[in-house]
């Protein structure tokens, strides 16, 4: 009725406006309701009811009082601190404002002495959430070898909601594991780029599936997915990052395979949402929709190839096993980041390139994304039949690709180097490609 003790200032909002559209409340002025009875009357037990706007306080301060009960020839006052109590004990919280479409009921039990107040706060109405707010659907794609489709059983999902994709950390508030499953039986696991993926809370795949919705259709968010879905993930001065090293390469595990998975937007392409100013999504993030959002996953590492050639004359070379193919002046950490899903080098030294499985001529492995510089090397050693060894050397900047240097190891690229060793020296092919198979050729005499 009022606040600010037993004043005449008035707590409670009687006008205001309803945007229909965009499901949002705006309060007007202030005054004094009284409650009107539904049922019962001069008896021992009334029920009164009013509506109110939404983001009315029910008082500032414990002192404030919230209503005037008028019974007979006496005047009660029901004080904020008895209805602070009581939403504290049906709901919990400090959050004393009222809510939109819920339902408070304030059972005053008075006597000469005192007032005694409880309280049970309900929806309203219960909706839908799906009726009420579009859920964040995502569908995930990745092409493999043959550009068919990968298996792809399960994928971390994080998402942010920074001014740019470059800033902010993810996961914002929560992180969600998707996968196919026995809800979409015609999926088979496919990350084909259109079937739904359903949201499992972290640690409990084998649960229920959830939903997860957009909070406010004006809030703009930038997503992505990683996989593996153990794969860690940290914090660098307000950006998230993956921490990954050279290995031996390996399909099927980190970092090898290391993918992050993000909306592939053309910049220019507007949100158009109507309640608000078109805003570029390349840049901004995408806005609440009701279709699905699809994850283009990439390869994050670059994969190194060399295979080992010679002659079958006098001038050939002892290739065996033990013949090691090592890279000189080569960055053997990084740091990729979620936000623009680039990597960034660190640690400039030896590595030597892992032997194929079965094979005494292929050498590979998953190689940190890096520019090529001056002093970057193979280094290949040969063991003689009389323990002597030969060793050759061949700048990497200096090997051409489809008749170009090139200055990068990229992301999701696959670099194959052919060396062709004979006792007098080395000769050099190379094909660079994507992590799915094109062709190139070059030769080069050392």
């Amino acid at each position: 009725r009022n606040k600010s003790g037993k004043s005449n200032a008035e707590w409670c909002y009687i006008t205001g406006t309803v945007n229909l559209k965009a499901a949002t409340t705006t309060a007007g002025n202030v005054g004094t309701v009284v409650l009107q009875p539904i049922e019962g009357g001069a008896t021992a037990q009334v029920t009164e009811t009013a509506l109110i706007y939404p983001g009315s306080n029910f008082g500032d301060t414990d002192a404030d009082v919230v209503a005037q009960v008028n019974a007979g020839s006496n005047i009660y006052y029901v004080t904020a601190k008895e209805i602070r109590a009581a939403i504290r004990a049906a709901i919990g919280g400090d959050d004393f404002s009222a809510k939109p479409g819920h339902h408070y009921v304030f059972t005053v039990t008075i006597n000469k002495t005192d007032v005694n107040v409880t309280a049970t706060i309900t929806d309203w109405q219960t909706l839908n959430a799906a009726e009420a707010t579009p859920a964040i659907v995502v569908t995930a794609e990745v092409g493999n070898e043959d550009n068919t489709t990968l298996t792809l059983p399960e994928f971390r999902f994080y998402y942010n909601d920074a001014a740019t994709p470059g800033t902010g950390t993810y996961p914002k508030n929560v992180t969600f594991t998707a996968k196919a499953d026995a809800l979409n039986p015609e999926a088979g696991d496919k990350a084909d780029g259109a079937t739904h993926w359903h949201f499992y809370p972290v640690g409990n795949t084998d649960g229920d599936a959830i939903s997860l919705y957009w909070p406010d259709h004006t809030l703009h968010y930038f997503f992505r997915g990683v996989y593996p879905t153990a794969t860690a993930v940290e914090q660098d001065g307000g950006k998230t990052y993956i921490a990954v090293q050279n290995v031996a390469y390996d399909a099927n595990s980190f970092p090898s395979n290391l993918m992050i998975g993000a909306p592939e937007i053309n910049p220019g392409t507007n949100c158009n949402n109507p309640d608000h100013a078109a805003v570029d999504m390349s840049q901004n993030g995408i806005c609440a929709r009701t279709g699905a959002i699809n994850l283009n996953f990439r390869y994050m590492m670059s994969r190194v190839e060399v295979e080992l050639t010679t002659t079958t004359g006098d001038d050939k070379v002892n290739i065996n096993a033990g013949t090691k193919v090592e890279l000189l002046n080569v960055y053997r950490k990084g740091k990729v980041y979620l936000g623009e899903r680039n990597a960034v080098a660190s640690d400039k030294g030896e590595y030597t390139l892992n032997n194929v499985t079965g094979s005494d001529l292929l050498r590979h492995s998953a190689i940190v994304p890096q520019t090529i510089a001056d002093g970057l090397q193979f280094k290949i050693t040969v063991t003689n039949a009389n323990s002597t060894t030969d060793v050759y050397y061949a700048s990497v900047k200096d090997i051409k690709v489809e008749g170009n240097n090139i200055t990068d190891w990229k992301s999701g690229k696959h670099y194959k180097y052919t060396l062709r060793l004979k006792k007098t020296g080395i000769a050099v092919t190379a094909t660079i490609t994507d992590w799915t198979t094109a062709n190139g050729d070059d030769i080069i005499w050392l």
